[in-house]
């Protein structure tokens, strides 16, 4: 009988265990930036956007508990070629005067160990489509195995500019922008 009340006694006190709640971050605005290259019909044109605010949820136990969503300011666009930037902010690319700002809002994000698809939806003039991006999230160096605190967060993916109605140019930009963002998170905790 004792041993039978010893494991019931137990079974009562042990830790059941607890589903951890996701992690909300907050940018670090100073070493995040999402990227784009453009091909012309000679060469690649590089440039980049200041995000201006993130707001990131992270489930890192269910997936399905995570939401992102990005504000990044168009007109404040910096590019490899100086003119090539007056141009972008342009009525035919992307209307800053009318649109100065493009944002992405996810709808799925499945977290793991490697790439992690990112399905959204990105508004770019005013025009919203869904996209499917790929995501690599990184602890940031210095971090130890497990502290989750300090992420960094690499997208890639591409989109066709006439999907946003980005249409000049057409004889010498080609339709792919390929995307390249980077953004630095810590936890809202800290």
């Amino acid at each position: 009988m004792r041993p039978l009340f010893s494991l019931m006694l137990l079974i009562l006190i042990w830790p059941t265990p607890i589903r951890a709640e996701p992690v909300r971050y907050v940018l670090d605005r100073d070493r995040s930036r999402a990227g784009f290259v453009v091909q012309t019909a000679k060469e690649e044109i590089s440039g980049s956007f200041p995000i201006l605010e993130a707001e990131v949820l992270l489930d890192f136990e269910r997936g399905s508990d995570s939401q992102i969503r990005v504000r990044v300011g168009a007109a404040r666009v910096r590019t490899s070629l100086p003119l090539a930037g007056q141009v972008i902010r342009g009525r035919d690319m992307l209307d800053t005067d009318r649109f100065p700002e493009m944002s992405f809002e996810s709808r799925e994000l499945r977290i793991s160990r490697t790439s992690t698809p990112l399905n959204g939806d990105l508004t770019i003039r005013g025009v919203t489509r869904p996209v499917r991006l790929e995501a690599q999230i990184f602890r940031q160096r210095g971090t130890d195995p497990g502290d989750l605190s300090r992420l960094s967060v690499h997208v890639t993916g591409v989109v066709q500019r006439s999907d946003f109605g980005i249409t000049g140019l057409r004889n010498l930009l080609q339709e792919e922008i390929r995307l390249n963002i980077l953004v630095r998170l810590d936890s809202a905790d800290n």
